[in-house]
């Protein structure tokens, strides 16, 4: 029967750290590191050579772990299994992979973007003509700059001699007909290069949009016309008879497929996970909120706890699951704490809100339900001690619990 464990890997401080359980009678100095495997007496807890990894077996530390104050459970007992990393353990610097870049779509040679749901097309490449020209047109692909680059920007010309003379050149960047502009999360392309009728404006949401306040051009969510999903946000100004005119659309990437299909498709927590990195780098913050496009309700709370640990299991902590069937799963990712928000009038929720430093990421509603279901299962897996964080020291993460996001290796 294989020993239920779970560790992690923990680069930055080069250190292997496991938790086991055992019966009670097994005596702890029977665990042993030998040829890079860990042992208790003849049993094979763990290979490590195929991940990479190299042990310093003498450095080897065993103790109990308590849950809720109890050593033993059920006639089991946790031990903490901690062993130094030799400086020659091959584990590369992460590296994420960038999605459907401009390059990419290029040498794709895309034809059209569909809808991910139901195939409905709604930029066709080559099907667009010049207002002077009954030629159609093949795309350009440009690559745009990080969602942050105004800031970015704003705070290096703040250190220039004549700062004014930079401001008055910085412009938002606008779509232009006939090419296509390749964002980190999603594709902008101008409004008259749209399939006619194949999104719809979300009437629900832009009926809640106050026109009298705020920039003249409004960004609202835009659906798929054949199936209903949501597909993006249409850049909307509000001519003098108060009817919407749709200037530009961003379409997210994580809702549509170029055409012919790409080998690899990435899902919508590929984007998550890169949203998380750009706002973390640009901002130098930790606390997210994330937060429904439609609705406006916060799904969770995140802190983002580590860029990069890499988990070994068995699943042999995961509740429903009688013996771990010896498979070992390995992923390497960010590790969070996060709260699953069921009361937005929370005083957790107005403490993270009002904090200047807490960033909000807002996706369509059941993306978010999406993300929180994901995050609950990356917490199943986690022995039973380390699933929920109360350090003194963190009191806004309080009853948060431990989750992972996985991250894409270039």
């Amino acid at each position: 029967m294989a020993i239920p464990f779970y560790a992690e890997v923990l680069s930055n401080i080069q250190v292997f750290r496991a938790t086991v359980s055992v019966d009670e009678s097994i005596d702890p100095s029977l665990f042993v590191v030998k040829d890079n495997q860990l042992w208790l007496e003849d049993d094979l807890v763990i290979d490590l050579t195929r991940h990479g990894i190299q042990l310093v077996a003498s450095s080897l530390q065993v103790q109990p772990e308590e849950v809720d104050g109890i050593a033993i459970t059920n006639g089991q007992v946790l031990y903490q299994i901690k062993i130094n990393l030799r400086s020659g353990s091959n584990i590369p610097p992460l590296e994420d992979k960038p999605w459907w870049t401009a390059k990419t779509m290029v040498s794709l040679d895309w034809q059209q973007i569909k809808c991910r749901h139901c195939d409905q097309a709604f930029v066709v490449n080559g099907d667009n003509k010049s207002p002077d020209s009954t030629v159609s047109q093949r795309f350009k692909c440009k690559e745009l700059p990080s969602e942050h680059w105004y800031e970015l920007v704003e705070c290096w010309i703040c250190h220039e001699t004549k700062p004014e003379e930079h401001q008055a050149r910085m412009r938002p960047i606008l779509a232009k007909p006939s090419t296509l502009l390749v964002g980190a999360f999603y594709f902008l392309v101008h409004a008259s290069d749209l399939v006619p009728h194949s999104t719809e404006l979300d009437q629900e949401v832009a009926n809640q949009v106050k026109w009298d306040s705020g920039p003249m051009t409004k960004w609202i969510s835009i659906n798929c016309k054949s199936c209903g999903k949501v597909v993006g946000e249409g850049h909307y100004e509000r001519q003098q008879d108060k009817e919407l005119n749709m200037m530009a659309l961003k379409l997210y990437k994580y809702c549509v497929t170029p055409q012919p299909t790409p080998s690899e498709l990435p899902m919508f927590l590929n984007f998550v996970v890169g949203d998380l990195i750009d706002a973390a780098q640009v901002h130098a913050t930790h606390r997210f909120i994330i937060q429904g496009r439609k609705t406006g309700r916060v799904y969770a709370l995140l802190w983002l706890f580590n860029w990069d640990t890499e988990t070994i299991n068995n699943d042999g902590f995961v509740d429903d699951i009688d013996e771990p069937t010896g498979k070992v799963s390995c992923q390497r990712g960010m590790k969070v704490l996060y709260s699953d928000i069921k009361d937005n009038g929370s005083e957790l929720v107005k403490k993270w809100n009002l904090d200047k430093t807490t960033d909000h990421l807002i996706y369509p509603d059941i993306y978010c339900k999406q993300l929180v279901k994901f995050l609950k299962s990356s917490t199943e897996p986690v022995p039973p001690t380390m699933r929920m964080m109360n350090h003194p020291a963190m009191p806004l993460t309080k009853n948060f619990s431990v989750g992972f996001l996985p991250r894409s290796l270039s």
